[in-house]
C-alpha cells in the first residue's frame, strides 16, 4: 500500500480496495494470500489474465447460450444500473433464470454474504439433481 502511494497515487484506491478486500478474509488466511502474492508467477498469471479479457469478453458477449440452461447471477449490491440489466438480460433469455442483487456487498460477494453464495450453489446443484 506504501508503494502504490509513493509511486503514482493512482494504484492506491485499487490497493486499498484489495486490502479491504483481502481484510475480510479470515485473519488465518492472510499468510496464505501474503504468500502467493510474494510469488512473481502470480504477477505474470495475472498479466495473462488481464491481457487476454478483452478477447475473451468479446468472444463471451456474442454467444448464444442456449435457454434451457439455468443460470443465476447474484450481482453486488454496488453494481451500476447499466450491469445490472446487462445481467438481467442474460436471465431473461434462459427459461430458469435468476438474478439476485445481494445486499451489503461489494466485488467479492463471497466474502461480504458466504452464505447466499452457498444458498445459491446449493438450489443449482438441487436443480440439476432433480433433472
Amino acid at each position: 500500500q506504501a508503494i502504490a502511494k509513493l509511486s503514482s497515487g493512482a494504484a492506491e484506491s485499487v490497493i486499498s480496495r484489495l486490502v479491504g478486500e483481502v481484510q475480510k478474509m479470515p485473519p488465518q488466511v492472510w499468510p496464505m494470500v501474503q504468500a502467493h502474492w510474494c510469488l512473481p508467477k502470480s504477477f505474470e498469471g495475472l498479466a495473462g489474465y488481464l491481457e487476454s479479457l478483452p478477447a475473451s469478453s468479446a468472444e463471451a458477449s456474442v454467444m448464444s447460450v442456449p435457454a434451457s440452461i439455468p443460470i443465476t447471477i447474484l450481482s453486488a449490491a454496488n453494481s451500476t444500473p447499466s450491469q445490472l440489466a446487462e445481467r438481467a438480460a442474460m436471465v431473461n433469455h434462459s427459461t430458469r433464470g435468476s438474478h439476485v442483487i445481494v445486499p451489503n456487498s461489494g466485488h467479492w460477494i463471497h466474502l461480504d454474504q458466504p452464505e447466499l453464495v452457498n444458498q445459491a450453489i446449493q438450489e443449482m446443484v438441487d436443480f440439476v439433481r432433480s433433472r
